[in-house]
């Protein structure tokens, strides 16, 4: 029970070591279990992200249809100004301008204007619209996100991984059939020889 105390006590620290570095216009990355959520800091120990139920995504048909890459926008979730706390739950957050080296950021006015105008919009899709395109188009003017790059990138690997290896295990068999009717063969013309 000491132990726990000690580790909460660490985290409300790191965590308020965040908002204490926290500038306008930074991206604050939530961490959860399986994925991140992102939002725009805006002072005050407030943020502007795309929320909903489990961050918008429990209820997307966008996670549900994964594959289908619909691009069609589900009113589940809705870009909110929420305290940093209430965002943050029993997780951790840093702040994470990932982007700062390939896109030039926005003026910081320009990302707060552009977080808060579309507050109380409604849509998410987990492929082109979540929490994290949402962060990186108002910092940057560039919808991105990492986590759909990398999730689609590891489905790629993996479905080359399985159709090489379903490939080389029709190979295989192909051999191995062609070798036993190569040796049937050899049997048989030993009998005719005999």
């Amino acid at each position: 029970m000491a132990a726990n105390l000690i580790t909460l006590n660490e985290n409300n620290q790191q965590q308020h070591e965040v908002l204490q570095k926290a500038q306008l216009g930074d991206m604050i990355q939530f961490q959860r279990k399986h994925y991140s959520h992102w939002s725009i800091y805006v002072g005050d120990h407030k943020v502007i992200h795309r929320w909903g139920d489990d961050d918008g995504i429990g209820n997307s048909q966008g996670f549900r249809n994964l594959f289908t890459f619909s691009g069609v926008n589900f009113n589940k979730a809705r870009i909110e100004i929420t305290d940093f706390m209430e965002v943050l739950k029993d997780g951790t957050a840093k702040i994470n301008n990932y982007l700062d080296h390939k896109y030039k950021p926005l003026p910081t006015k320009a990302i707060i204007d552009r977080a808060r105008r579309a507050l109380r919009s409604e849509g998410y899709n987990l492929i082109y619209d979540n929490c994290e395109h949402f962060a990186t188009d108002c910092r940057y003017g560039q919808p991105n996100s990492r986590q759909v790059q990398v999730a689609v990138s590891f489905g790629a690997a993996a479905a080359a991984l399985l159709t090489g290896t379903a490939l080389a295990v029709g190979m295989y068999l192909g051999t191995k059939n062609n070798e036993s009717d190569e040796e049937k063969n050899e049997k048989q013309m030993k009998l005719l020889k005999t």
